[in-house]
């Protein structure tokens, strides 16, 4: 028995070591690209909280290892030296962006960890919108501990980043997930940070803001809920252009088409 409990903690060791390089891996080869979010997290958590539609995959056991990816304002001016080796626009040349170094960074940490390299893996991306490869991607921040979802207000508050941030993709490994300290059972209530993150008089505006922004459809409104929250604005709010890139739908492309290689000349 002895003997038995020792092999499982072996087991439980290396698989936990792995995750850590896998972590290490995809942030130094994400990061200094703008996507500075990279979050290990127990798909089983997310999926017994959300409709079966909505399901990462599970390679047949629930229990998988999977990284959230996502950036803060960091991700603007790498995605603008990207937008001047373009001669032409995509439909949104940002997803297209973090598609392609999602896809690079996970390829390279295969080739770079050898016991990845027979490790099955599937991406999702946040824009997608129908099932099956949708991600109910607020409600996976708030079942994992990430970030809070506000649902008067349909915002997650992140203790650090506050509302400045977003969320690209899931990377769901054929891995099964380990926690020595069992972590990921553990569950930080809105209650608990509030105080730190949020206050009912931020709350209450964003309410207010939210009210008119459905009724105006106009974006500045919608920033308006955002800005509604103070915490983390200081460091991690949008600069101008990023923030009109975002929230100008009608014609965002306007804010980087003079970045395009053709402009520059």
């Amino acid at each position: 028995l002895e003997l038995v409990r020792a092999k499982i903690s072996s087991l439980n060791l290396h698989t936990m070591a792995l995750q850590g390089k896998i972590l290490e891996a995809l942030k130094t080869s994400l990061a200094p690209k703008g996507l500075s979010i990279v979050h290990g997290f127990n798909v089983d958590r997310y999926n017994v909280k959300v409709a079966e539609k909505y399901h990462l995959p599970t390679f047949g056991s629930p229990r998988r290892f999977a990284v959230l990816i996502g950036n803060t304002k960091t991700l603007w001016e790498p995605f603008v030296e990207h937008v001047k080796t373009l001669s032409e626009l995509s439909w949104n040349p940002m997803d297209d962006y973090c598609d392609k170094i999602i896809q690079e960074a996970v390829l390279n940490t295969k080739k770079d960890i050898p016991d990845l390299s027979d490790t099955g893996y599937e991406i999702r991306y946040s824009y997608e919108t129908t099932p099956p490869k949708m991600v109910a991607i607020q409600q996976l921040c708030d079942a994992i501990n990430f970030a809070p979802l506000l649902k008067e207000v349909s915002l997650c508050i992140h203790p650090e980043y506050g509302v400045w941030f977003a969320l690209r993709s899931v990377i769901v490994f054929d891995l099964e997930f380990r926690d020595e300290e069992s972590q990921e059972e553990s569950k930080v209530g809105e209650e608990d940070i509030a105080s730190k993150v949020w206050t009912s008089e931020e709350l209450k505006n964003a309410q207010d803001f939210l009210a008119i922004a459905i009724k105006s459809n106009d974006w500045h409104d919608l920033l308006k809920l955002r800005e509604a929250f103070s915490h983390g604005s200081d460091k991690y709010k949008y600069d101008q252009e990023q923030l009109l890139y975002h929230y100008d739908k009608e014609d965002n492309q306007k804010y980087i088409k003079p970045y395009l290689k053709g402009n520059l000349d």
